[in-house]
């Protein structure tokens, strides 16, 4: 499994995103993406250059394809304000 927490502002608001992906093999999962990119550089959707997928491929056109992907288990995001607690604390 893995998990991402982003933060940054959103239409004017403090806002967090966690991401988790849980995928049975991690090497299918890289090696999905690295297919994508390579075919968004053929289908011109990605910028040329030696750069991160993520600042060269569009991240909407790229979560909707690894959605779909059998490489992925689940994909699941949370959006929450900044600054309110994922968990709960001190509640049994």
């Amino acid at each position: 499994m893995l998990v991402f927490q982003m933060d940054g502002v959103a239409n004017g608001e403090a806002v967090s995103r966690t991401v988790a992906l849980r995928t049975h093999d991690a090497y299918r999962l890289i090696a999905t993406m690295t297919a994508l990119t390579a075919l968004a550089l053929v289908e011109g959707k990605a910028t040329e250059g030696i750069g991160f997928a993520a600042e060269m491929v569009d991240p909407d056109w790229a979560v909707s394809v690894l959605r779909q992907s059998p490489s992925l288990d689940a994909f699941e995001i949370a959006d929450r304000r900044y600054g309110e607690n994922a968990i709960e604390e001190g509640v049994i």
